[in-house]
C-alpha cells in the first residue's frame, strides 16, 4: 500500500471519471474534471498523485505540478524569514 486514498468527491468515491459534461457547465457546484475548462493553480491532498488516460484528449490536458517540500527548502534557503509568514 502506498498511503491512505482519499475520498474524492460527495459520492465517496475514491476513483471516478474525468469526463467533460457540457450539462454541468453552468452548474454553481460544478468540479473541474466534469468541465474542459482550464482551472487556476490549487492544491490537492496528499503526496501520491495518480491519473491514467485511457485516450487522449485532442487539445490541452497539461497538468503542472510542484513540489511542496521542495518549494519549502528553497524558501528556507533563500529567504528563511518568510517562512513564518507562510505558515
Amino acid at each position: 500500500m502506498l498511503g491512505i486514498p482519499l475520498i474524492q468527491n460527495n459520492k465517496n468515491e475514491y476513483i471516478y471519471d474525468v469526463k467533460y459534461s457540457p450539462s454541468e457547465k453552468n452548474k454553481s457546484n460544478v468540479r473541474g474534471p466534469q468541465i474542459n475548462d482550464a482551472l487556476p493553480l490549487h492544491p490537492d491532498h496528499g503526496g501520491l498523485l495518480g491519473m491514467y488516460c485511457l485516450q487522449s484528449a485532442e487539445n490541452g490536458g497539461c497538468t503542472l505540478l510542484g513540489n511542496v517540500k521542495k518549494i519549502h527548502d528553497e524558501i528556507n534557503i533563500l529567504r528563511p524569514d518568510l517562512l513564518q509568514i507562510l505558515n
